[in-house]
C-alpha cells in the first residue's frame, strides 16, 4: 500500500522511490528500521509538481502526508498521526479550525483489530462523518485547483470485518450480525460522495479509487 500511494502521486516507482513499505530500513545495514512517512517521499508529488503552476490544493487525510510540510494550499494529515494532539494541519492555525467544526476531529479509528466489533464499528462511521464534514467545509470556504481526500474506513472494515461478509471465508457464519456491515458502510460512503458531487460544476473532474479493489 504505502509504495502505491507515493508511486500514483510521483509517477516513480518503488526503487526510485526507495520505499517498499511502511517499515524500510534507515541505512544499507540490518540494524534499524524506520516508518516511510512524508519525509520518506522526496520526489515531488502531483501538489508540488501543481504549485510550480500557481495552483493551489487540498489534502485531506492522503497517506503520507505526516508529518505536515508546507504547501501551496491546505493539508489535514493521515493515519500516520500519532493523535489530534500532534500538529496535524497545515498551515498549523487550520487545525482549531477543523477541530472546532468536525466536533472533535478523528484521523483514524482506535485499534481496528479488536474484538469489540459494535465499538469499532461506531467509531469508523464517526469517523468517516467527521471528516466529510471537514471536507465540505474546506471545499467550500476556500479557493483550490486540485483536492483529494482518503477514507481510511473503507480499509478499516475490510480488515475487521471481512471473515462476517464473505461467504467464501472459512471462518463465515451465515446470519452473523456483522454479515451486510462492509456492503452498508458502501452505501453509506456513496452517499458522502454524492454529497460531494453537487458542490462540483460541469467543468470539474472527479476520481474515486477504492482501496483494496472492492
Amino acid at each position: 500500500t504505502v509504495p502505491a500511494w507515493a508511486c500514483m502521486l510521483s509517477g516513480k516507482d518503488p526503487g526510485q522511490l526507495g520505499i517498499y513499505g511502511f517499515r524500510n530500513r534507515k541505512d544499507y545495514s540490518y540494524d534499524e528500521l524506520c516508518t516511510a512517512n512524508s519525509r520518506s517521499v522526496t520526489e515531488p508529488r502531483i501538489w508540488n509538481l501543481l504549485a510550480r503552476q500557481r495552483k493551489r490544493s487540498i489534502l485531506v487525510t492522503v497517506p503520507q502526508t505526516y508529518p505536515v510540510e508546507p504547501m501551496a494550499g491546505l493539508c489535514v494529515g493521515c493515519f500516520l498521526t500519532p493523535d489530534t494532539a500532534a500538529d496535524y494541519t497545515y498551515p498549523r492555525e487550520l487545525k482549531a479550525e477543523i477541530e472546532s467544526i468536525s466536533n472533535g476531529f478523528i484521523i483514524d479509528t482506535h485499534d481496528f483489530r479488536t474484538d469489540d466489533k459494535d465499538r469499532l464499528l461506531k467509531d469508523i462511521y464517526e469517523m468517516t462523518d467527521k471528516q466529510f464534514t471537514v471536507i465540505i467545509h474546506l471545499l467550500k470556504k476556500y479557493e483550490w485547483d486540485f483536492f483529494m481526500s482518503v477514507q481510511m474506513g473503507v480499509d478499516r472494515i475490510q480488515h475487521a470485518f471481512w471473515k462476517y461478509c464473505d461467504p467464501d471465508h472459512p471462518a463465515f457464519v451465515p446470519g452473523n450480525p456483522y454479515e451486510h456491515v462492509i456492503r452498508d458502510y458502501y452505501i453509506h460512503i456513496d452517499l458522502k460522495i454524492g454529497e460531494l458531487l453537487e458542490l462540483f460544476d460541469r467543468d470539474t473532474v472527479v476520481m474515486v479509487v477504492s482501496d483494496h479493489g472492492a
